[in-house]
């Protein structure tokens, strides 16, 4: 995890089913339920020899409430939620009981920190995040359980989640062409970021004289970011871009160099290629993005072979909410 993303994808990666469609409140907007005492339709669960007590599911709910801002805290607990919270911790038992993974001090230490910048940022500041855990009657302990279990079940996870090879990369592009389809024009470009207009104009006389763009970037560009990879910004659409600096980029043709002054300061612009909306890059262009798609595929499809794997050798048995004992 680590990242805010990932710690809202809690929401759906698991257990496939969010909180949306809930009521929007404020945080803090209502009083926590007593711990003690869980609706009637919470369910519980047993898997393998471990129980799942409905007390569990109920505070997963609301840890998953707590992830997700647009639920009201007075309707954290329902049995949609419920249902999902549970789907959650079955799949972590079944993880944890085929594969213990601990969770290392360091990792838990990482990730904790991590959801505590998402929350903070969710919510606009450290007070407002600690009124909303007041309101779904969690604490900080609960907190660093839920992320010392999510460290432990991503370990475990991993076992079954092999890293793709270059030729499943290449085979998932094939077959999923219509997924990296560009749905704006886009341009690959670098720049150097100087301060006067007269740097900027003096840097692409000598470009044109035949200096290295790459090296002028390195010793001359403001933007530490891109000067050590020679000014180079990779591919960007209009919209990723200051406007000056993406109305110079996509009227310059390839190969071509532009000067443009944007609040940062004067941009030298070498265009180094283009492509139209609609079209499909090639691999070697978006090989990273394509290798993120094809390994989560992956890891999703392998996953689900291990699940039903681990559910004979750890029969599930739900009960209450509408489960009924049925495993």
């Amino acid at each position: 995890m680590g990242t805010r993303a990932a710690w809202a994808a809690l929401l759906v990666a698991v257990a496939g089913v969010g909180l949306s469609g809930c009521s929007v409140g404020l945080p803090g907007a209502a009083n926590p339920r007593p711990a003690a005492t869980q609706p009637a339709f919470v369910p519980s669960a047993r898997v393998g020899s471990q129980r799942i007590a409905a007390s569990e599911v109920d505070r997963r709910a609301r840890l998953l409430a707590l992830l997700d801002p647009s639920v009201a805290a007075a309707h954290a607990v329902t049995r949609q939620t419920a249902s999902a919270a549970l789907d959650q911790l079955v799949t972590e038992s079944l993880l944890l009981q085929g594969n213990p993974s601990p969770a290392p001090a360091s990792a838990v230490g990482q990730e904790l920190a991590s959801l505590d910048q998402y929350l903070t940022q969710t919510y606009g500041s450290a007070s407002a995040v600690r009124a909303r855990e007041r309101a779904l009657g969690l604490s900080g302990a609960d907190l660093a359980a839920f992320v010392r279990r999510e460290v432990a079940v991503t370990a475990a996870a991993r076992r079954y989640q092999p890293a793709v090879t270059r030729a499943q990369v290449e085979a998932y592009y094939s077959a999923h062409l219509s997924q990296f389809r560009l749905a704006n024009p886009e341009v690959h470009a670098r720049h150097i970021l100087v301060k006067t207009k007269a740097q900027a104009e003096a840097i692409l006389r000598q470009l044109k004289a035949g200096a290295s763009f790459a090296q002028l970037a390195r010793r001359d560009s403001l933007d530490s970011g891109s000067a050590s990879a020679g000014g180079d910004l990779g591919w960007f659409t209009a919209g990723q871009m200051v406007a000056p600096f993406s109305q110079a980029a996509f009227s310059t043709p390839v190969g071509g160099y532009a000067i443009a002054h944007s609040q940062f300061g004067w941009h030298v612009i070498q265009v180094l290629g283009r492509e139209a909306a609609g079209t499909v890059p090639p691999l070697s262009q978006i090989y990273p993005q394509v290798q993120g798609a094809a390994q989560q595929a992956s890891d999703r499809a392998h996953l689900d072979r291990a699940l039903a794997a681990l559910r004979k050798r750890f029969p599930v048995r739900v009960q209450g909410a509408n489960g009924g004992g049925k495993g």
